[in-house]
Parts: C-alpha cells; sequence; structure tokens
C-alpha cells in the first residue's frame, strides 16, 4: 500500500448540525493541534494515552472538531536511547471530540510535527479577547475588587480576558514528516504499530513539550491503495500549505 497525503480543501457540506444552524464548510486539509501535556519515553510505555487539543475548526466527514476540541492518542511504543541505537515515540490518534463533548472513534495520522514557539504574543493575529460581564443589583452581595454599591442600586462590570490562539507555524514547502524547529527529531507517517506515526531521534530521548503543534491527517486521505507516489502527495500538501493565511509565496528564479 503506498502511502499518500493529501493537503487539499475541497468545499462541501458537513451533515447537518442542531436546530439548523449554519453547516460548516468540510475541510479535508490536516487538523491543526497542540500536545497537552509533556511527553517523554522515559516516563511512557505502550497502551498509555496523550492529549491534544484542536486550535483551528476543522470539519470532515461524519466528524465537526471546533477548537478546543480534545484528540486522544495511544502510545503504541516508547524506547529510550539507553540500550538502543535510537530513541522513539509511536503516537496513534484514534478518538477525538467529534460533534459534541464524547470521545469517538476516528484514525487520524500525525503528519508534521513544529515546536513551541518562544513568544506568541508576537506572532501576527495571535491573540484574541472574551468580554464578558458581571451585573449585580444588590450591593450587599458586591463581587469583591468591582467596587461597591448601595441596597436597591446596580452596576455592571466588563472585564476583557485576552488569550492566544495557537496556530502551526505554516510556511509555502512544507511537508508531510517535516519536524520544524526541533533539533535531531525524525518523524515517519504510518510506519509504526497500527498505522502509528513514528518520531526518532539518534542523539537523545524523543521528549516533546507541551504546546507542541501538530498536523494531522485522516486516515482515508492517508493511506489510499494505488496511490500516485509520495512525491506528488508533497506537492499537494505543499499547496495546502500557501493557501493558509499569512503564508508567503516564493518564486524560484
Amino acid at each position: 500500500m503506498k502511502l499518500q497525503v493529501l493537503g487539499t480543501i475541497v468545499p462541501a457540506l458537513c451533515l447537518c448540525t442542531a436546530l439548523a444552524q449554519p453547516l460548516p464548510e468540510l475541510n479535508r486539509g490536516p487538523i491543526q493541534a497542540e500536545l497537552l501535556a509533556h511527553l517523554s519515553v522515559r516516563h511512557l510505555s505502550g497502551g498509555a494515552t496523550a492529549f491534544a487539543r484542536v486550535t483551528v475548526d476543522w470539519s470532515g466527514k461524519n466528524c465537526f472538531l471546533k477548537r478546543g476540541s480534545i484528540l486522544e492518542a495511544r502510545v503504541e511504543s516508547a524506547v529510550p536511547r539507553k540500550g538502543a541505537d535510537h530513541s522513539e515515540l509511536a503516537l496513534a490518534f484514534t478518538k477525538a471530540q467529534c460533534n459534541g463533548a464524547d470521545l469517538t472513534p476516528i484514525e487520524l495520522v500525525l503528519a508534521a510535527v513544529a515546536a513551541v514557539p518562544n513568544e506568541w504574543a508576537s506572532a501576527p493575529d495571535s491573540r484574541f479577547g472574551m468580554p464578558m460581564s458581571f451585573s449585580n443589583p444588590n450591593g450587599s452581595n458586591g463581587l469583591p475588587g468591582f467596587g461597591a454599591a448601595g441596597v436597591g442600586d446596580v452596576y455592571t462590570t466588563r472585564l476583557n480576558f485576552v488569550g492566544i490562539n495557537h496556530r502551526f507555524p505554516m510556511k509555502p514547502d512544507l511537508r508531510p514528516g517535516d519536524v520544524l524547529d526541533i533539533k535531531g527529531l525524525k518523524l515517519e507517517l504510518g510506519t509504526g504499530p497500527n498505522r502509528s506515526s513514528v518520531l526518532s531521534s539518534r542523539n537523545r530521548d524523543v521528549s516533546l513539550y507541551k504546546y507542541t503543534q501538530l498536523l494531522l491527517v485522516h486516515a482515508s486521505i492517508a493511506f489510499l491503495p494505488a496511490a500516485p507516489p509520495l512525491a506528488a502527495a508533497r506537492r499537494a500538501f505543499n499547496q495546502w500549505a500557501r493557501s493558509m493565511p499569512g503564508v508567503q509565496r516564493t518564486t524560484k528564479k
């Protein structure tokens, strides 16, 4: 079976949601996510679970992943470098919060990895605000720190909570298997047990920090019988990356 990782965005409609809300556009491109905890082969064993959080809304066949949805991965193997010529960590993403809060089965393939940026706040369009209001009609039950009011008075306090949008650092020549800004780490797609992706290193134990950025593709796209060579899949992946906002296009001279 030849491996193909496509990065195209196919316009279509997803399943209708409750209350006839607008249908999300079908997105066949990679899923952007980030790790929720530090992973080290020194503290993992086969069968352990790891979790990631979706950072950009994504929709596929029978699955809509809203930003903040959780992905669950199973550790297929965790090999420290001691006693071996290399260290490796094999991850198979098998569950996701598709269309709701419950984790349901899905087969995703880890396709690219990027380091945690040093300064999220300096990235363009990385910050977002969430306004909230607090109203209190009874001054005797005032909120600490929000001022005081007399009995029968009404006051409203408005706050703006600021957060950071974490996104995978796109570039025009992004390819399946790329590892960005993590020295000595190699990624192989679907070569591990149960078609897991394998992260390996020959000079240190494999270790991924919290908020490490991930790109994942659905297995139905990653594994296609009689598919074109991997080079063609890489070209399609590059085309998708160049279509993303904020990616500068380059022209060969």
